[in-house]
């Protein structure tokens, strides 16, 4: 089904070792916390996924949808 799709010699660079030192890298006491690394065929990229501070409405009556669009833009502030 993916014949023709990746160069026949593409695979030989699609080896275990070579997303190994970003596996090494990541479970240092160097690495920072929470990233994530993107690591393939020798080519090492970071991956940011933004999480803003968000607004806690707890966990009693006020966690509804209605409180939630209400506070739409301070969860969504960036």
């Amino acid at each position: 089904m993916t014949e023709g799709l990746i160069p026949e010699d593409f695979g030989k660079n699609m080896q275990p070792e070579y997303v190994t030192p970003a596996v090494i890298y990541l479970s240092s006491d160097q690495a920072p916390n929470g990233a994530i690394m993107s690591a393939g065929a020798g080519v090492f990229s970071r991956i940011f996924i933004h999480e803003t501070m968000g607004v806690s409405l707890g966990t009693g009556e006020d966690m509804t949808p209605e409180n939630i669009a209400a506070n739409w833009d301070n969860i969504s502030d960036i």
